[in-house]
């Protein structure tokens, strides 16, 4: 939690959001070259749509901050920083994927290997990466029914 606090409390805003629309530019790249696979076309849009999501989620946070809602930023941060490591690992797969796709496309004689780079990363974008804009939207409904729930709703009998 203190990695999703550090995360959202700071990170997202360094350099008015700098880094933030770095990583993003970066996701975006990668989705595009990946569009260029047929076989990666599909997962390529995913991973696009991941990436607006977690712009959306972003901007969420900043709203809260400027509302004065700190519990739905503590509440949500650790959904964003999940969101976010999905979407690291699921570019990253699809970038190794389509460098697998050219070396099959060469010729290589690793079919395996790389046929095995490109079902990961399909695995991954449908599996995973598919769900960030659900967790995203879930920010949406600011729910902080954990926070109503007494101490004595946790004693034991």
């Amino acid at each position: 939690h203190i990695q999703a606090m550090d995360l959202v409390g700071r990170k997202l805003g360094q350099r008015s959001g700098a880094n933030l629309q770095a990583f993003l530019a970066d996701i975006a790249a990668i989705a595009e070259k990946a569009k260029a696979v047929p076989a990666l076309e599909k997962d390529a849009a995913t991973l696009g749509n991941a990436a607006e999501s977690l712009m959306t989620g972003a901007m969420r946070f900043m709203g809260w901050a400027g509302e004065g809602q700190l519990k739905f930023v503590a509440l949500n941060s650790n959904r964003f920083l999940e969101c976010m490591s999905e979407v690291t690992v699921g570019s990253l797969l699809l970038e190794g994927a389509t460098i697998a796709a050219e070396a099959l496309k060469n010729g290589s004689t690793e079919t395996d290997f790389y046929k095995g780079k490109i079902a990961a990363a399909q695995h991954y974008a449908r599996n995973f990466v598919a769900l960030v804009p659900a967790k995203i939207d879930l920010m949406a409904a600011e729910d902080d029914s954990s926070l109503e729930i007494s101490d004595a709703g946790y004693a034991q009998a």
